[in-house]
This record gives structure tokens, sequence and C-alpha cells, in this order.
């Protein structure tokens, strides 16, 4: 049987493992959506009332949640770096046994129906990173969510991605920002992973930030980099910010977000277009552009996505007249123009028809 054409309108949907930098993939099909894989994760179908992240703490924001951090939290995890995740390893309690990134994508593979051919241990390796890092600050900042950084909940987390960005081939924001077909300047919510420089070598400070899925680096102009060494809890490590109107410098060229070439490119942060987001805020893509107040603006602060502005007063048209042999200005109103403009014309018809008066006596 021949495949059918594409129509208009209908979804379609390309291998993702191939434009990770490192090769490979597969068709799409099947119950997972890429060659026949099957699927690991519901992403949630079973529970349509999912509520905010905040919603699980009372809407407390990290630290104000009574009681002591956990005394279960190994020292690893007090001390976890977004760098130093990716060499931890997650303890498993039911099976006695700890587990590094390549020993999860082996669990994944022998346990969870993943298949091997798409599951790249360079993929794995970015999101058991990340997965982590995110979950060590989830434990570390509520008491009660230890079991967060368990193997159980990290593994879980690692299918949910391998089911979104492998099987059903949905990109993150900066992976399709690094990949071009997103441009930098779209909203987006992203978190600060690490403070590679505070700019006091070259005057500009950089940062990591994250979509949760990949790491970026970002060089904040002067407005930021001041903020950033006074200490602004916004652009501390772990807080959230609003990024719009960025620019992605380093190439033209798009480049997948796991190979040599991604180090390369950078996002430009402007201060008009960077705005602190909600501890529960989600990560990654704003379907809208955010309004900013007019009066937190700064002329050299950059270019600024989207204000909203109130009209309190509206003034009358003002038109000024300037007399070219003596310099002087004549202001009038609408009604005082129209009154000069008729009186202009009747002396311009005047004139053309005296011209044409003597005209003929010739």
């Amino acid at each position: 049987h021949s495949t059918p054409p594409i129509r208009p309108g209908t979804r379609a949907v390309a291998s993702t493992a191939s434009r990770l930098g490192r090769g490979g993939g597969a068709g799409t099909g099947g119950t997972g959506g890429t060659g026949g894989a099957p699927s690991v994760h519901d992403l949630f179908a079973s529970r349509p009332d999912r509520e905010r992240l905040g919603s699980f703490f009372d809407y407390l924001k990290p630290g104000e949640r009574p009681g002591a951090p956990s005394v279960v939290l190994d020292p690893q995890v007090r001390a976890m770096s977004a760098d130093t995740a990716v060499g931890y390893r997650v303890r498993d309690e039911t099976n006695d046994r700890v587990l590094d990134a390549s020993d999860v994508r082996a669990v994944m593979i022998s346990e969870h129906g993943c298949l091997d051919r798409l599951l790249e241990p360079d993929w794995c390796a970015n999101a058991y990173r990340w997965t982590v890092w995110t979950q060590s600050c989830v434990a570390r900042a509520f008491p009660d969510a230890a079991d967060a950084i368990r193997a159980p909940a990290v593994i879980a987390r690692i299918l949910y991605r391998y089911e979104r960005e492998i099987l059903r081939a949905e990109r993150p924001w900066v992976r399709r920002v690094l990949e071009r077909d997103t441009p930098a300047k779209a909203p987006a919510v992203l978190c600060v992973a690490a403070v590679r420089s505070n700019g006091r070598s070259n005057g500009r400070a950089r940062l990591e930030l994250t979509d949760g899925w990949y790491g970026v680096d970002a060089a904040l102009d002067a407005q930021l980099t001041a903020l950033l060494r006074r200490g602004h809890p916004g652009l501390q490590i772990g807080a959230k910010v609003l990024v719009q109107g960025a620019e992605l410098r380093g190439g033209d060229e798009p480049v997948p977000p796991l190979s040599k070439a991604a180090k390369d490119v950078h996002l430009a942060l402007h201060f008009n277009g960077v705005r602190p987001a909600r501890w529960d805020a989600k990560l990654g893509a704003r379907r809208r552009r955010v309004a900013v107040p007019l009066r937190t603006l700064r002329p050299d602060g950059g270019a600024c996505a989207f204000a909203v502005v109130y009209v309190e007063r509206v003034y009358p048209g003002t038109w000024i007249e300037t007399d070219k042999a003596t310099g002087a200005r004549t202001r009038r109103g609408d009604r005082a123009e129209a009154l000069a403009r008729d009186r202009w014309e009747r002396a311009r018809d005047a004139e053309v028809e005296r011209i044409k008066i003597e005209g003929g006596a010739w």
C-alpha cells in the first residue's frame, strides 16, 4: 500500500533524535509516535485536574513552609548544583541500589520499555542532569519532599521527557531557539542554573539559564550586571525570570543543543526584557507577551517587547509656521490653522488670476 500524502492542516511529526547532534533516529508511527515505539508515560492524562506546583505546598514560597529541611537529605543533595548533578547517584531503596545516568538509562530500557536506539547516552545524561538538579531543589526547599530525589521519582521524570521529546517530538523552548525554529525574542520563563561570571573582568555578567530541559549561556547587559552584583534575588541561582526580546548571538546557523557548536552561542539579555517570575511558574515558552509597567523601563535597557500605557490627557493639535524672512514663529490651533490656510488659498487664487489677466494683455 502506498503512503497517503500529507494533507493541509495535518500535523507531521519527524524524528527528534537525529537533531540533537549525535545522529540516529527513526520514522514516525506506532503508539508512541516514533517507529512503533511503545508509550512509556501517559503525560498525566489520568490526572485531568492536575494543579499548579504551588498548590502542593499551600502556595508558600521555598523557605516559608514550617519545619526544618529534612534530616534524611544526603549532604550532596544539600550542596547540589547544576554542574555536580550529572555525577550524583540516586538511591533506589526498593531494590537496594544506587544509579547514575548510565544505570538509569539501562533501567529505562530493561524495565520500562524504552528503545535502546532512541535513548541515546548523551540525551539521557543531559536529562538526568537537569532532572536531578530540579528534584534536589524541591527536596531542599520543602521538608516533606525528600522523596523527590529518590530513583523512582527521577526515573519517572525522565520517562516523561522521553515520551514528550523523543516519542512525540515536542521540542522545548531552548532547543527550538538553538535550532532556529523559534525566535529568541519569543517570551519564555527560564531558571538561573549557574552564575558563570559576575562581569568584573569584562563588564558583562554571564549566566547559564535553563528551561528545565536544556541549558544555554546568557550574557547580561550593563543594567542587569549591576543588579547581579548588588545581589538582586531575581538573578540568583534557582530564581525564575521572564525573558522577552532576547537575541541569539554567536552564529547564524541552527545548532543541536548537545553539540559542541551550542557552546559558542548565547542569549543576549536586556534590562527591559527581563522580569522576575513566580517561583512556581511553569518553565518554557509563554503563549503571549507580558506587558511591563512604563515606569520600570530604562532608556539604555534595550527594546521593550510589550508595554501597556493609559491615555490620561489628549491635547489639541498645534501648528507652527516659521517666517523664512524674519524667523518668527506663529503657533495656531486646528481652527486657526484652517482659517489661515483658507486665507492663503484665496490669496493664491487671486494672484494666479492676476497673472493670467496680465499675461492675456500681452
